[in-house]
């Protein structure tokens, strides 16, 4: 089953200030050229999520995380792609884990 697409700044309502820090892993996660820095961001989400994080992939130039609660999967929006990431054009290298 799977839910609607959520803005993932709902979810720092209460501290705004965080969205920054997120929005910056989930970028690094997807878009770093360097596999490890991608590694060490994917492994940081997963610590936010738990074992729920199921993904982080590009569609409609934005970016989108997975996660699982139960047997639902939640998707949200986290931002629009950039058109370049450290100085190179972004080119997104999404990940899923598990099925």
């Amino acid at each position: 089953m799977t839910a609607k697409t959520l803005d993932a700044r709902l979810m720092f309502k209460t501290h705004p200030q965080d969205f920054p820090a997120f929005e910056s892993f989930v970028k690094m996660a997807i878009l770093d050229p360097a596999k490890q820095v991608r590694s060490k961001a994917i492994g940081y989400l997963s610590q936010i999520y738990k074992k729920s994080l199921r993904g982080v992939f590009s569609g409609d130039n934005q970016l989108f995380l997975q996660f699982q609660t139960g047997d639902r999967i939640n998707t949200l929006y986290v931002c629009d792609m950039p058109q370049t990431y450290i100085g190179q054009p972004s080119r997104a290298v999404p990940f899923k884990i598990g099925e």
